[in-house]
């Protein structure tokens, strides 16, 4: 029997989210004010990451949290939201939750069911045992530490290159998309075995599906996500069919390759982790170099510091890591009900564990929010913890490191540009929109 009244109310509950980013600018500011002064009410404590303060600086926030309310929940998010350093470490490791997530409140079916979804529900970021334990034995073996050194080399010349594609600029160079960006695309684009013809392409790609990972994307990201999604499919399908009749020396070639307890990838499992790859791997790392030379150009001391002793260059991209880290959150769904320091989540409640927020934990770490390239202790959780531990982790320092040290090589003169630098609206991402740099 129709029931109104019922039916209004389960709508509400489920489409505050959406509500909450919806197209309308006045009817978004009042929703989430609104829900933002009911969570500061109910729970002591407030977690917004739609306000511009929080999003160019989250570390208030995160502290605010920490000391009054560490396992906290958001009735903007319907996210249980946690921000200790050991909590979150040990929700990581922890198999009562799963990592396969659920449809977000008010998602259109676009976004549920669309050719992006398809993939980003298989790729191994969102596996549970025994399947992940499956495809990551698979995809360890060809995705090994020896093909990242023996990239190395390469690596070091394309940062060369994209940084010859500088000399002689004058004025503001926008170093995220004129040399950051291009060098991390075509890293990940030649270890794929791609040819030289299709990085522009490949570049786009790539920029299209990591921003349709952000549940904060803007209205027609996943559009161009499923779009991209559908290229690449066929992209791979003529390029894994060439590499089973003619295998290479590429990652392509040795995942297909890979064998465990005589079991393989199927396709669907190539594909998705190639295009998972692609997206994860260029986001992150992206955000990872601008970020330090951000940081190290807002710390002229620490920049000092680098220059006067090039192998610092480690240190910087640890501590960039851990105070600036690109990946600032994950999610968890709770596979049974939890009580966890005093608090219930339900089975099927999503649970964040806030990487950014432990990683700036004033328990775990001595001056947390200081910047230091000298830094004793650099563990970190920036790549996660536990049995979904980032396998890119050794591909994305080696290239942070070769890019910022080529680039303080070539100009140890580099300063801000001008302007006020904004960070990108997203819950998970931590991100610059741009860098401008001025090279002399």
């Amino acid at each position: 029997m129709f029931r109104p009244r019922k039916r209004r109310r389960f709508s509400l509950r489920r489409n505050r989210l959406a509500l909450a980013v919806g197209r309308n600018a006045y009817t978004r500011r009042l929703a989430i004010g609104g829900l933002a002064a009911w969570e500061r009410l109910s729970t002591g404590a407030v977690y917004n990451p739609f306000s511009p303060s929080v999003i160019q600086d989250p570390h208030p926030a995160y502290g605010r949290l920490q000391k009054r309310d560490p396992v906290h929940w958001s009735p903007l998010l319907r996210f249980w939201v946690v921000t200790r350093f050991d909590d979150v470490a040990a929700l990581l490791r922890d198999r009562r939750f799963s990592s396969q997530g659920r449809a977000r409140y008010g998602a259109p079916r676009a976004e549920r069911h669309g050719e992006f979804a398809h993939f980003w529900n298989r790729a191994l970021v969102r596996t549970d045992p025994p399947d992940h334990t499956r495809l990551r034995a698979l995809v360890s073996r060809a995705f090994t530490l020896a093909r990242v050194e023996a990239m190395r080399p390469r690596m070091v010349e394309l940062a060369e290159e994209g940084l010859d594609g500088l000399a002689g600029r004058e004025g503001e160079v926008e170093l995220l998309t004129e040399f950051v960006g291009a060098y991390v695309a075509t890293v990940i684009a030649e270890i794929l075995g791609v040819p030289a013809q299709d990085h522009p392409q490949f570049r786009a790609w790539s920029t299209d599906l990591a921003f349709g990972i952000d549940p904060m994307r803007a209205h027609g990201t996943i559009r161009r996500a499923n779009a991209a999604t559908r290229e690449l499919r066929a992209y791979f399908t003529a390029v894994v069919a060439e590499r089973r009749r003619a295998p290479g020396e590429d990652f392509v070639s040795a995942l297909l390759a890979a064998e465990e307890d005589g079991k393989v990838l199927n396709d669907d499992e190539v594909y998705a982790m190639l295009t998972f790859l692609l997206a994860a791997g260029n986001e992150t790392t992206t955000n990872l170099i601008a970020n330090t030379v951000h940081e190290l150009l807002r710390h002229p001391d620490q920049l000092r510091l680098v220059l006067a002793d090039p192998a610092l260059v480690e240190g910087a991209v640890e501590e960039t890591l851990r105070l600036t880290g690109s990946p600032q959150s994950t999610d968890r769904t709770a596979r049974e009900d939890v009580v966890w320091k005093g608090k219930t989540f339900r089975a099927g409640q999503v649970v964040m564990p806030v990487l950014g927020a432990a990683n700036v934990d004033p328990t775990r770490f001595e001056r947390p929010l200081e910047f230091d390239v000298t830094r004793n202790d650099p563990r970190h959780l920036a790549f996660g913890q536990g049995p979904h531990f980032c396998l890119g982790a050794p591909l994305a320092r080696a290239e942070a490191r070769i890019a910022v040290g080529a680039l303080l090589r070539r100009y140890p003169g580099i300063q801000l540009g001008s302007g006020r630098l904004q960070y990108r609206t997203s819950v998970v991402v931590r991100g610059l929109q741009r860098l401008p740099v001025r090279l002399s």
